[in-house]
């Protein structure tokens, strides 16, 4: 039974976890309202220090996904380059150049497809992490509560 709550908790999403924790339990009294105030520069600051890291963080994390795929492109242009010089190499009269172009095509070719099953795969473990992370962020809003 607790799986199967904790799962829909999961899968609720976020900005109406946020709403449903968020709601105070009792009214502020003016002096916490106004320490909360005059407190904002610093702790205000702290927050969006603190969100900014983790965003960047993220994002330096998708980048990398972002690099792989970029290299697999960039193996599949290679390929289309090397076949494409060394037809015009062979057709210009140059019989050695126009086989070295052939033979990068080859190699570009056999990279680009080993490193598509790469990026599939890196791709896959970020969906996997991103869901995780989400799903961390989501527990701190629901509380470690469940003692009792």
């Amino acid at each position: 039974v607790e799986e199967v709550a904790s799962q829909i908790i999961i899968d609720t999403p976020l900005p109406k976890l946020v709403g449903a924790k968020m709601r105070p339990s009792r009214t502020l009294r003016a002096w916490e309202i106004a320490l909360l105030i005059i407190g904002f520069p610093l702790w205000g600051s702290l927050l969006l220090a603190a969100v900014m890291l983790i965003l960047s963080a993220y994002i330096v994390l998708w980048s990398a996904v972002v690099v792989v795929y970029s290299v697999t492109v960039s193996f599949a242009a290679g390929a289309v380059e090397g076949f494409a010089g060394g037809a015009a190499l062979l057709f210009d009269g140059g019989g050695i150049p126009a086989l070295a172009y052939a033979g990068i095509g080859f190699i570009c070719v056999g990279a680009a497809i080993l490193s598509f099953f790469l990026s599939g795969a890196v791709g896959k473990i970020m969906i996997k992490l991103s869901r995780m992370i989400i799903t961390e962020i989501k527990s701190v809003f629901i509380g470690k509560n469940k003692e009792a």
